[in-house]
């Protein structure tokens, strides 16, 4: 036990010898680097009447109170440990010296650092892949902490290459390398001095790498332009134009450029020689062997194509080298070039119009807009090559013949400006034009619904009244009429007798006053009965509106009414003018015709002889006013009308100024049927508390009136044109007879102007005249004929009157076969000299009816004593006398002698076509 105290004695002994001096409570101390200034190392203790002081490395340490601490930040890459001797004092006597150590602790505090900012690196073309570019590009780090590295660039260049690791940054090729795609590469190699980006603290550093690519003579030269297909430079060949007869100066304009070719490695860009390989026969084209440009060594003197084959190959191997084509099209000079006819085009569409609506022309709404570029150089100024395109706009588009389109759908009015470029696609030659489209709204058309109501009443004349009302609206489109359907019904009747006539006149001022003279004429009366009438329904009536350029506005109350039917150009003729009234006057022969004279009433004036005649009951009368361009508006006095009826055969016809009159006839035995024909036609239009206005539009059946006419100008005109066309076409007509029967007319002339039998050279009168000229005293002539025809021993030809003329015809005809030259006469046969003049010889006669097949039935032999009598055969059949078969045949045979027998023909066939008419030949 004793021994056990003894041991805690020793233990605690220098513990309390040192607390009765001073004390360190840490005097090995770890610190970071980078520590601020004043970093406490450790704490101190020391006894009254002690102190402690800092002995060395005064300039890292001292002591403050009961703290070490520190006067620098230490730096582990400088220095990694420090210690400092701390002295225990009292009384100016040391009593005791500690000793500190301090280790510094490494902080990740520097960056990676390559030794330079840029590397080059230059490799052929052909390096094989995973092959490195150089030496590994290594960064250090003070803090000797392991790098990472990674290689970065544009996509496509970066593909190109890799490194060998992530942490050994070695460059090598990734992929075959091409010159012409990529000739230099810049690559950024990243050092990191931790494993991800994402920790902390973590330091880069990058380096430039640049990759320069030598370009291998290892293609052929290329001709540009050129599209790049699959790696191979593809050039589709070059053209020109020249024209015919003259030798350009200077390189010829080629397209799409000048002719020209490169090496195909870029890098090397070995010179070109270029060479005519074929087409250049003739010699005309040459070839620069250095530029390559074409040039004419002399004109080209035929229009066409010439194909030239071009060969462009490198000076240093011949084995490298290219071919392209050279189309030159040899021309006539183009002397002029596309010209617009107008500089600018204006054109209308609406609003809402579909896709592919035509533009129309704003001066000709009815014709399309279509710009046009003329070229003098064709004969119908139509140059089938030139193009149109627009510039400017996409909503609209343009044909090849210059027709405009829409492209897109307008919602509003609006104005859309564009030009219009024409290429002749030959020369090359443009010109442009400006062209506005205006979009305008939709055209909305405002009917007005009138209705006009026709009473008639049962007396002597028919009463209309006018009143304001509904009914059914029949809306007319432009263009049409409205046709008007009447059964028979109850109306008025209309019945004629003869008796005499009425003439009303009228004084200015006054009413209408009506005398009545003796005389022929119609007597009008007008009794209730049957006629026809239009249908009507009961408390309502047809209201036909009419807008501009339609036809007829009719209504129909409840009643009966008179049915008008109107013929064109007959009946009674009205013109009127403004502010006159209505004057009637009747021609015998026709209706009753009126025309207008100022300041007068109604005067109705007859002639005898007509078949009109108009009563008009004392009191009443009809007025009539005119307003200008509208026609004439007839009022009637509700109680009041006008009675008129016509003899069988006549009418009245009313019709208006040229173009808008209006015809009405009245047929027998019925009321007054109103028919309008195409081109005329009766247009009514009626207004609350007004009369009638009728008025005629030409080309609708029922339209409204149009003061437009033609004048005597036009008519003229056209006159002159018709006159010029149809003199042209007689001269045409002229020039055809001339030319298909100028012959034949000139013969008959001949003919007609020589003797008897049609003409001076009658082949029948020849014959008969060859041996006897002198004798005959009137040659040619027929008033004696020869009855007979015999010959002598000598052979000659005596004559003797023949009882009819158709005998010596026949005797002519055979004189005729005997005396021609058997030259002329295929297959003839002659006598032999010499034979047995009482040997009968084979005739063949043609003086048949039947048809003979062989060409040598052409003349007629007789024995030498044989005496050509004639037997006239009584009754020979008129069928007989015209069958002209055999003669026909002959005619076909002997072109020369068609028009003499033509003219003998009728007779003379008569004489031949029966054998039997001569007893012996």
């Amino acid at each position: 036990m004793g021994s056990i105290l003894a041991l805690f004695i020793l233990l605690f002994l220098p513990i309390g010898c040192m607390a009765q001096g001073c004390k360190v409570n840490n005097t090995r101390v770890e610190i970071p680097e980078n520590n601020p200034v004043g970093y406490v190392v450790t704490t101190i203790q020391t006894d009254p009447g002690y102190s402690m002081t800092v002995s060395d490395n005064i300039e890292w340490f001292e002591i403050k109170g009961t703290q070490l601490l520190l006067k620098q930040s230490l730096d582990y890459e400088t220095n990694t440990t420090h210690d400092v001797s701390l002295l225990c004092e009292r009384g100016g006597t040391t009593e005791n010296n500690i000793r500190v150590y301090v280790t510094v602790l490494n902080v990740n505090d520097n960056p990676p650092v390559f030794k330079y900012s840029t590397y080059t690196f230059t490799i052929p073309e052909d390096t094989k892949v995973n092959t490195p570019i150089g030496e590994a590009i290594e960064a250090e780090d003070l803090d000797l902490d392991r790098i990472f590295y990674v290689l970065t660039g544009p996509v496509q260049e970066a593909a190109f290459f890799r490194l060998t690791s992530i942490n050994n940054p070695v460059i090598l090729v990734n992929q075959n390398l091409d010159y012409e795609k990529f000739n230099h590469v810049q690559l950024i190699l990243t050092a990191r001095d931790t494993p991800t980006v994402g920790e902390s603290p973590s330091h880069t550093a990058t380096a430039t790498i640049n990759i320069n690519i030598e370009d291998l003579d290892n293609k052929p030269p290329q001709f540009l332009p050129c599209q790049i297909i699959n790696g191979i430079c593809i050039n589709v060949g070059y053209t020109t134009k020249v024209n015919r007869s003259e030798k350009e100066t200077g390189a010829l304009v080629l397209q799409p450029g000048p002719l020209y070719a490169i090496d195909g490695d870029t890098g090397i860009n070995t010179p070109i020689e270029y060479l005519v390989l074929a087409g250049n026969d003739a010699g005309i084209f040459a070839v620069d062997k250095f530029s390559g440009n074409i040039t004419m060594t002399k004109a080209a003197d035929t229009l066409g194509i010439i194909f030239l084959q071009i060969m462009a190959a490198q000076v240093n191997d011949g084995q490298k080298f290219a071919t392209t084509s050279l189309t030159i099209d040899v021309v006539e000079r183009n002397h002029h070039p596309p010209k617009f006819e107008k500089q600018n085009y204006f054109g209308t569409i609406q609003v809402q119009s579909a896709t592919g609506t035509s533009v129309t022309d704003s001066s000709s709404p009815n014709r399309l807009l279509q710009v046009f570029a003329a070229d003098e150089d064709f004969e119908d100024r139509m140059n089938p090559y030139i193009t149109y395109t627009i510039q400017g706009t996409t909503d609209f588009s343009v044909s090849r013949n210059g027709f405009i389109k829409n492209d897109a759908v307008f919602n509003s009015p609006t104005k859309v400006a564009f030009t219009v470029l024409a290429t002749d696609t030959v020369t090359r030659e443009e010109d442009i034009t400006n062209v506005e489209v205006e979009i305008t709204p939709s055209v909305t058309t405002i009917v007005t619904t009138t209705t006009t109501t026709r009473t008639t009443a049962h007396g002597p004349g028919t009463t209309t009244t006018t009143t304001s009302g509904t009914g059914t609206t029949t809306s007319t489109l432009p263009g049409t009429g409205t046709t008007i359907i009447t059964t028979s019904g109850t109306g008025t009747t209309t019945t004629t007798t003869p008796g005499t006539g009425t003439t009303t006149s009228t004084t200015p001022g006054t009413g209408t006053t009506t005398s009545t003279t003796p005389g022929t004429g119609t007597t009008t009366s007008t009794t209730p009965g049957t006629g026809t009438i239009m249908s009507t329904t009961h408390g309502t009536g047809t209201t036909t509106t009419t807008s501009p350029g339609t036809g007829t506005t009719t209504s129909t109350t409840h009643g009966t009414g008179t049915t008008t039917t109107t013929s064109p150009g007959t009946g009674t003729t009205t013109s009127t003018t403004h502010g006159t009234g209505t004057t009637t006057t009747t021609s015998p022969g026709t209706g009753t015709t009126t025309s207008t004279t100022p300041g007068t009433g109604t005067t109705t004036s007859r002639s005898p002889g007509t078949g009109t005649t108009t009563t008009i009951s004392p009191g009443t009368g009809t007025t009539t006013s005119t307003t200008p361009g509208t026609g004439t508006t007839t009022t009637t006095t509700p109680g009041t009308g006008t009675t008129i009826t016509t003899t069988p055969g006549t009418g009245t016809t009313t019709t208006t100024t040229p173009g808008t009159g209006t015809t009405t006839t009245t047929t027998p035995g019925t009321g007054t049927t109103t028919t309008t024909t195409p081109g005329t036609g009766t247009t009514t239009t009626t207004t609350p508390g007004t009369g009638t206005t009728k008025s005629t539009i030409p080309g609708t059946e029922s339209t409204v009136g149009s003061g437009k006419g033609y004048s005597a100008t036009d008519m003229a005109a056209l006159g002159a044109t018709l006159g010029v066309i149809l003199a042209l076409c007689l001269v045409g007509l002229g020039f055809l007879i001339h030319k298909q029967y100028g012959d034949q007319i000139r013969n008959r002339m001949r003919k007609s102007s020589g003797d008897d039998f049609g003409g001076s050279e009658d082949r029948t009168e020849q014959l008969i005249d060859d041996d006897d000229a002198d004798d005959d005293p009137n040659p040619g002539s027929s008033d004696v004929m020869p009855t007979s025809i015999s010959y002598d021993t000598d052979g000659n030809i005596s004559k003797d009157p023949l009882v009819t003329d158709y005998l010596v015809l026949g005797a002519s005809a055979a004189n005729l076969f005997a005396n021609e030259n058997s030259s002329n006469i295929p297959n003839a046969e002659k006598p032999e000299e010499g034979s047995d003049s009482d040997d009968k010889k084979e005739v063949k006669s043609i003086l048949t009816k039947e048809f003979k097949e062989d060409p040598g039935y052409k003349s007629v032999w007789f024995r030498e004593d044989a005496s050509p009598e004639v037997v006239v055969i009584d009754g020979v059949e008129e069928g007989e006398v015209d069958d002209g078969e055999t003669e026909e045949e002959y005619n076909q045979e002997d072109d020369d002698d068609d028009d003499d027998e033509d003219d003998l023909s009728p007779d003379f066939l008569g004489m031949n076509n029966d054998s039997n008419n001569f007893s012996q030949l």
